[in-house]
Parts: structure tokens; C-alpha cells; sequence
């Protein structure tokens, strides 16, 4: 009977953390004019044509979900990293060439979304967002995974599609994460 209560328990906190971040209202830039940062929990800056962050970002230091997806930026600013409580990064579909170190500072992200960038490599640093739970890294020509990112002991899913590694490479990567759901293309002998 106790273990049954034990399994109640983590599923109970598995569905809890899933609909606390389902539950957050995302709103727009433009409809948060005025607004307590306060009491904002969710922005999204999707598909604005941005080249940089508006400063006045920085003010909303309880955010749990930020969409930056689908725009022209190529650096996140400094700020960004000061956003203790983010849960959700979205950065799809931008012109990152470097992968952007604020996003180490993120202890408690889970869900990192950067596809479709420009960046080759992944800083050992990413070890610190040790909550990550999914990483998207589909069509971002990345050639390799620092050994820090083997640390990520919650790694649910993680997302290399579009990528091409070579077999000792994916057999190193389904040992070292055997219970992570990964899709990525078939191996090629491009690659170790």
C-alpha cells in the first residue's frame, strides 16, 4: 500500500508541474502595455521581426514562458539569464550563430526550444539547467554535445532531427540516455 501511495504521489507531481505552466496565460507584447510585470507570467514575441530584445523586457523577472520564436536575432542580452523562474524558452527559427550563454543561468528551464538556428556547438555550461526536461535542437547544425549536456539527468525528449551523426555517436547517446524519448535521422558515416 505504501508504494501504491509513493507511485500516487510522483504521478500527482509529474500532472502538477505539466499544468502549471499549461495553465499560464501568454500574452503578447502589445497587450501587456501598462501591466504590473508583476503579474505577468507569460509572454510571447513570436513572429515580430525583431533583431533585439526590447530593454524593457527586463522588468518581467516572474516569467515562467518566453517565446522569442521566429524572428532575426542573433544575441540575447544579459538580462535574460536573470529570469530565475523560466520554465518555457522558446528561440526557434532565429539567426543564432553562437549558442547564447544566458540561457545557462536558467536553473530551472525545462523546456528549451532553439531550432533552426545557426550555431555549431553547445557550451558545457548547459549542465547548470540541469531541469531540462526537452531540448528541441531540430535542423540546428550542431556537430557534437559537450559532456556536460550528459549530466541532464530529466531529459525527457530531445529532438535532432534533421541532423546526421554517425552510429558510434547515436549508440554513445541512447546509452547515456536509455529512458529519453530522441529522434534523429538515421546514422550516415559522415560522422563519429
Amino acid at each position: 500500500m505504501r508504494k501504491l501511495f509513493v507511485i500516487y504521489l510522483i504521478g500527482f507531481k509529474i500532472l502538477n508541474l505539466t499544468a502549471q505552466t499549461e495553465d499560464i496565460i501568454v500574452y503578447s507584447w502589445n497587450e501587456i502595455a501598462g501591466c504590473n510585470p508583476d503579474t505577468i507570467y507569460g509572454l510571447s514575441f513570436e513572429k515580430l521581426k525583431l533583431d533585439s530584445i526590447p530593454k524593457e523586457l527586463s522588468v518581467f523577472k516572474n516569467l515562467k514562458i518566453l517565446n522569442l520564436g521566429k524572428n532575426k536575432l542573433d544575441e540575447l542580452p544579459e538580462f535574460v539569464g536573470d529570469f530565475k523562474d523560466l520554465e518555457v524558452l522558446d528561440l526557434s527559427k532565429n539567426e543564432f550563430s553562437i549558442f547564447p550563454l544566458p540561457i545557462c543561468k536558467l536553473t530551472k528551464l525545462k523546456k528549451l526550444i532553439i531550432n533552426r538556428n545557426l550555431f555549431e556547438s553547445i557550451p558545457d555550461c548547459i549542465k547548470y539547467c540541469s531541469e531540462l526536461e526537452e531540448v528541441d535542437l531540430w535542423d540546428t547544425p550542431i556537430t557534437g554535445l559537450p559532456e556536460g549536456f550528459y549530466s541532464l539527468s530529466k531529459l525527457n525528449v530531445l529532438d535532432l532531427t534533421g541532423l546526421r551523426f554517425g552510429p558510434t555517436f547515436q549508440e554513445n547517446l541512447l546509452t547515456k540516455f536509455p529512458h529519453t524519448k530522441i529522434s534523429m535521422e538515421p546514422p550516415c558515416n559522415c560522422m563519429k
